[in-house]
């Protein structure tokens, strides 16, 4: 059995002789063996196809629940540092008037001091 592969050639204007020349990327012919040819059409070959078809299906699903997966933890990653970012904005505040509330205890406490004095 002999099955032949063409491409298209460059244009209408292509070379005649590429395309006679069956070694040549436009044409080429490849011989089947006899196996492969009693093959064809056959039950084993149904139900390799059909095994193929199974494999490709788990991957797409395996790929697709992983995708999900990775989203899933992406998204949990950006609420949890959404949280950070509140709590230290919230630490930060309160730091803050704690320095604000203190420097204001020294500077009255210096200035009661010296109003005794």
């Amino acid at each position: 059995m002999r099955v032949d592969v063409s491409k298209d050639a460059e244009g209408p204007d292509a070379d005649k002789s590429a395309m006679d020349n069956e070694a040549s990327d436009h044409h080429r012919t490849y011989l089947l063996s006899p196996a492969v040819e009693a093959a064809a059409g056959s039950r084993e070959t149904d139900r390799l196809l059909a095994d193929i078809r199974d494999l490709l299906r788990a991957t797409v699903r395996d790929m697709a629940r992983l995708r999900r997966d990775k989203d899933d933890a992406q998204r949990m990653a950006n609420d949890w540092m959404l949280a950070a970012a509140v709590i230290d904005r919230i630490c930060c505040i309160i730091i803050t008037l704690f320095f604000i509330a203190g420097t204001i205890t020294l500077v009255v406490l210096l200035f009661v001091r010296s109003a005794n004095d």
